[in-house]
């Protein structure tokens, strides 16, 4: 329709000559609603996803419920993130993966939200943290059945471990600086948390933000739990993401 309406305008433009050349303001407009709608569409996989996850992985599915998955086509996001309220995705990067990539990167910030690894931590070293944060994460979704790219992030010697131990051990792990996520940090500041979203972290929004997915957890452990899509492993690992 929004192609169409282009369409209309341009020929409607060439037509009336100069009273059409001055409403340009328009025309930018509808360009800008094109650009948006195609960043959307091509988002239209991930929810897609979130329907198959029904009937594969209903555990997962159950928790990203709710979720929106927000394109940003900004310079500042190069691949995805999230605050724990919105998925926050690339469009242009999110073409360049595969169907089990694309799924891994979307549980992979769904467990984030869950593993409460969006607050703001008190680790110095932030990248290291997001590194330790990665390794738990994915150690749940090998469990779970999703299919881990090669450059996904996993310390078969950190298995099990906390994520103070896990950034601890990386702390003398020479590969550090080799290393690399696939998603970007859920902390965000800056240009890119302008561009993103508001910052929860520290603000009021926190607390109410932490219940919900507090909440969110326990139902998922209380529908799921000992199931093929939340052995009971993981939920003893969520259950535990949540002590209080």
């Amino acid at each position: 329709m929004l192609c169409r309406f282009l369409s209309r305008y341009c020929s409607q433009s060439k037509a009336v000559g100069s009273s059409a050349v001055s409403d340009v303001a328009t025309l930018a407009q509808a360009l800008e609603l094109k650009t948006q709608h195609k960043a959307y569409n091509s988002l239209e996989q991930w929810l897609e996803d979130r329907d198959q996850w029904k009937i594969t992985q209903p555990a997962t599915a159950l928790l990203g419920e709710g979720v929106p998955v927000v394109p940003v086509t900004h310079r500042t996001l190069k691949t995805a993130v999230t605050d724990g309220t919105h998925l926050y995705v690339n469009p242009q990067w999110s073409k360049m993966l595969d169907d089990a990539s694309r799924r891994f990167v979307h549980a992979h910030l769904i467990w984030h939200c869950a593993a409460n690894h969006c607050r703001l931590p008190s680790a110095r070293d932030e990248r290291r943290w997001h590194l330790a944060c990665d390794h738990q994460v994915n150690t749940q979704l090998l469990q779970l059945g999703f299919e881990l790219p090669m450059q996904a992030v996993l310390f078969p010697a950190c298995i099990g471990k906390t994520i103070s131990k896990v950034y601890d051990w990386l702390a003398d792990n020479p590969l550090m600086k080799e290393e690399s996520s696939l998603d970007e940090l859920p902390w965000p500041s800056g240009e890119r948390q302008d561009r993103c979203g508001p910052k929860l972290n520290g603000s009021p929004e926190a607390g109410p933000l932490r219940q919900y997915w507090s909440e969110r957890s326990f139902r998922v452990v209380r529908a799921y739990a000992g199931a093929s899509s939340l052995p009971a492993p993981v939920a003893s690992w969520l259950l535990a993401q949540w002590p209080d």
